[in-house]
């Protein structure tokens, strides 16, 4: 499926998507021992253990860089966007948008980051706890 792809990362959309679930999910796949994955969209991935870290660590890093935004006094999504995705056309930024709140989420499931309003919605404030 989407899971894994090859020539993007899947975007994690909230509140549909789990961001804590997906990274559940790719550290399960790192204990596999495939020697190819067959996405439904695009080519075969021929190195899946290599290509799932990658993967992973892609995910580590933007959740890092979500907790420097707060770190900072950016609190809401809509801020956040513009720097964490500024090598994107902005056509993309409604979609980055629902990542960095699927990021925000489970920030928050970690205890880690909380919803000033408590509601945890893509237009809240979020502050480090």
């Amino acid at each position: 499926g989407d899971h894994v792809m090859g020539w993007s990362s899947t975007v994690i959309s909230a509140p549909d998507g789990n961001m804590s679930q997906y990274m559940s999910s790719l550290h399960k796949l790192l204990e596999r021992s495939e020697a190819t994955y067959w996405p439904t969209h695009g080519a075969p991935i021929t190195n899946p253990s290599k290509h799932v870290s990658d993967l992973v660590q892609h995910r580590l890093n933007r959740e890092n860089q979500i907790l420097e935004q707060l770190s900072t006094g950016v609190h809401t999504i809509q801020e956040m966007v513009p720097t964490l995705y500024a090598a994107v056309h902005k056509k993309l930024w409604p979609a980055a948008a629902r990542s960095v709140h699927a990021h925000l989420l489970g920030l928050v499931d970690k205890g880690a980051v909380v919803s000033e309003s408590g509601t945890n919605r893509l237009t809240d404030r979020y502050s480090l706890t």
